[in-house]
């Protein structure tokens, strides 16, 4: 079992060892097996193996680069696709004819430009 606060985090799993690894980047995570419980802070990552015993470790310096890089590319896809949305939203407004009220049914008028 395990529990997120508010954070931002990473878990991996070996099959090969049988080992679950967790990265704490933001907030706190706790693990739960077998009767033990571990709480893992910013900074820190554990490893939980098959006797469900966690190994608490500081996260190395790549660690934390490796997921700096991630979360700065995390934010440009997520700054690119507002600039699509965006995009798509005025050339769907340029595509719709300006209607004048009383002048027709909007929908019949909208929907021929866009394809319906």
């Amino acid at each position: 079992m395990a529990g997120v606060r508010g954070t931002v985090f990473g878990v991996d799993y070996d099959q090969a060892h049988q080992q679950v690894s967790a990265a704490t980047f933001e907030g706190t995570i706790f693990t739960q097996s077998q009767g033990r419980t571990a709480t893992i802070d910013k900074g820190y990552g554990a490893v939980v193996d098959h006797t469900g015993a966690p190994t608490l470790s500081q996260l190395t310096q790549g660690q934390i680069s490796s997921f700096q890089q991630f979360d700065n590319i995390a934010g440009l896809l997520e700054q690119k696709k507002q600039e699509m949305i965006d995009d798509m939203k005025n050339r769907a407004l340029q595509a719709v004819p300006q209607v004048v009220p009383g002048q027709g049914d909007i929908q019949n008028a909208i929907m021929p430009k866009l394809g319906f």
